[in-house]
């Protein structure tokens, strides 16, 4: 996929998931507010979208002739996907997280998030191995491209989905974001945060090792390959600290946790950090994710912004002084 291939499948997947999600606002907008169910068949025509993909997810799964772990578990994550089109088992989970089984943005949410394994799981059947990423032409202009494009979008994404532009004005959207302004003190907490939070996967990835489970050498190093432009570079690993701090966590922190808790959001957010496979790695960033959804829940999620910045800076820097 050369560079402006991906950034245009970038954004025309994130385009159409923005558009779905204004939808489904206004069709609970119309619901709660207006008491009219004028836009119900537009909910249904999305989750019949949704349940067609996965279906042909399944199908495509069970044909591939490559069978490993990750098809069994994409084929699981679609049937889960399927399940929550049931209205009783939406029922079930709202005993478990705070959701409304009766919403369609939160049915559209429950059904957006089981994209996230399921891309992972498609990827990993037929990994993306060293000798593919050393054959493409990765420069820091594709690379910042990509992440900016990608986090910007997500951004946008966030925003549209909580119901700004249906069902709330800008300053109700950035309070359900979670988005505040930081006292003097509580930036400096932000701050050190992030210094304890490189300590602790500098000694996590020590446990690990000692417990012998080092990092999968193949991962790690298409890994490298991919984002070498931006760590060899300034501008690249802010680029790598303020983008993330921008996306990940406007959707994670500041769009789902509230509804889908700590440990689910740390278990989605983990998962799209291993595209190019499962490793000690994904444990890292599940702890860290679980140590951010805590001071989102303690003070906003600017405040993990912060964090995440100052988190991915101080590792990037690190990495480029001493590896």
């Amino acid at each position: 996929m050369n560079d402006y291939t991906e950034i245009i499948f970038l954004i025309a997947s994130f385009s159409l998931l923005i558009l779905l999600a204004y939808l489904v606002n206004k069709v609970d907008y119309t619901v709660q507010v207006k008491g009219t169910n004028s836009w119900n068949s537009v909910s249904h025509v999305i989750q019949a979208l949704y349940a067609c993909m996965f279906l042909l997810v399944i199908l495509i799964a069970l044909l591939t002739p490559t069978k490993n772990m990750y098809t069994i578990a994409l084929i699981f994550v679609s049937i889960l996907g399927l399940s929550f089109l049931i209205p009783i088992v939406r029922k079930g989970l709202a005993k478990v997280i705070p959701i409304n089984p009766h919403s369609h943005v939160h049915t559209f949410a429950l059904l957006t998030s089981i994209l996230i394994p399921t891309t992972l799981f498609q990827s990993l059947i037929v990994p993306t191995s060293l000798s593919e990423v050393q054959q493409e032409n990765i420069t820091l202009v594709s690379t910042l491209s990509s992440i900016w494009a990608q986090n910007i979008l997500c951004a946008v994404f966030a925003v549209i989905g909580v119901g700004y532009l249906t069902r709330r004005n800008w300053q109700q959207t950035r309070e359900r974001l979670g988005l505040s302004r930081l006292t003097f003190k509580q930036l400096l907490g932000a701050l050190a945060v992030a210094v304890v939070f490189v300590i602790l996967q500098w000694g996590l990835t020590i446990v690990f090792t000692q417990l012998g489970l080092s990092e999968d050498q193949e991962v790690l190093k298409v890994n490298e390959a991919l984002m070498a432009p931006l760590f060899n570079s300034a501008i690249g690993i802010i680029s790598i600290g303020l983008a993330a701090a921008l996306g990940e966590e406007l959707v994670f922190r500041g769009a789902l946790q509230p509804y889908f808790g700590i440990i689910l959001t740390s278990i989605l957010f983990a998962l799209t950090h291993s595209n190019y496979g499962l490793s000690i790695g994904t444990a890292v960033v599940l702890v860290l994710g679980l140590g951010m959804g805590y001071f989102r829940k303690r003070y906003s999620t600017t405040y993990t912004m912060v964090i995440h910045a100052s988190y991915n800076i101080l590792v990037g820097t690190l990495d480029y002084f001493f590896s």
